[in-house]
């Protein structure tokens, strides 16, 4: 009988700390991170387009529009049926 490993969630500041020195982009949720591909020509132009126009929905409001490579605390996400 083989034994199963078990999954232990990884801290926020372990991910930070380990995403400072990486090489490639990962995605922190819910204790776990998984690698991200990188984006293409045409996924930039893309979300580029769309980080102009919210940017230009969001002046002069209190919300802001950010666009890849800024950090912001993960939320989890909790859906009960109806």
């Amino acid at each position: 009988m083989s034994a199963i490993a078990e999954k232990r969630p990884i801290s926020e500041a372990d991910y930070l700390a380990g995403e400072s020195h990486a090489k490639e982009k990962h995605e922190y949720i819910a204790g776990e991170i998984f690698a991200m591909a990188d984006a293409s020509e045409r996924h930039n132009r893309i979300a580029g387009n769309i980080f102009f126009h919210l940017r230009q929905a969001t002046r002069g409001h209190a919300c802001r529009a950010f666009m890849a490579d800024y950090a912001l605390p993960a939320i989890r996400f909790i859906t009960i049926p109806m």
